[in-house]
């Protein structure tokens, strides 16, 4: 694989062998690059579901000041920490493992840029599905900077804009219930409400989602 644009361009690294791992074709890595210009000089940068840190490269190689990478498998985060460095950028990223569908991997927010990538079987896993719905709606809600994004990468078909609002209007009147402490305390402030535009790419759809700040 090969750093599109920025300081790095050009530079090669190693994607996964045999891992199950789905690296992106670079047209739609330049694509979402290019449309996250706006976010990425100085953004903190969260990956979940990283594979080879192409996505965290890029945007550390186009100006963002440091980026977190989620990943489970070892073997995987081995090559992650290998890729870095050969790059010159270990100082600027931090490879960590365990559950990128947990809340702790998300340590050392809140991120400018949220890239999201879960296994495409998941979305067609009625166990599975919910779990990343929710993941995406947290994400938004209490992980983000101000007018920060969210990129979501999954099959064509696999979510809806209408799946993706009804998430995060659930996770919304959550935080507006009474605080427990009685009924004339009210809890969290109702939440913005959500923004998400989907650009697809073959097969692929990748969605950008933030809150509206009006």
């Amino acid at each position: 694989m090969r750093v599109i644009a920025g300081v790095l361009r050009g530079r090669r690294f190693d994607a996964p062998q045999g891992s199950g791992t789905r690296p992106m074709l670079d047209r739609v890595r330049e694509a979402i690059f290019s449309t996250l210009a706006p976010w990425l000089e100085g953004a903190a940068v969260l990956d979940l579901f990283a594979g080879s840190g192409a996505m965290s490269i890029e945007a550390l190689s186009r100006g963002a000041r440091r980026a977190r990478l989620v990943e489970a498998d070892a073997r995987v985060r081995e090559l992650e920490a290998q890729n870095l460095a050969a790059l010159g950028l270990t100082e600027r990223a931090t490879v960590v493992g365990g559950d990128a569908a947990a809340a702790q991997a998300w340590e050392g927010g809140p991120f400018d840029v949220v890239f999201c990538d879960p296994p495409f079987p998941w979305l067609a896993d009625p166990d599975r599905r919910p779990l990343v719905l929710a993941m995406v709606q947290e994400l938004v809600a209490n992980h983000l900077a101000d007018e920060g994004v969210v990129v979501l990468h999954v099959p064509v078909g696999a979510v809806t804009e209408t799946e993706l609002t009804a998430a995060h209007l659930a996770g919304a009147r959550a935080g507006d219930e009474p605080a427990s402490a009685g009924p004339s305390e009210a809890g969290p402030p109702a939440l913005p409400p959500l923004v998400a535009q989907e650009r697809v790419y073959g097969g692929q759809s990748i969605w950008y989602l933030q809150l509206d700040p009006e």
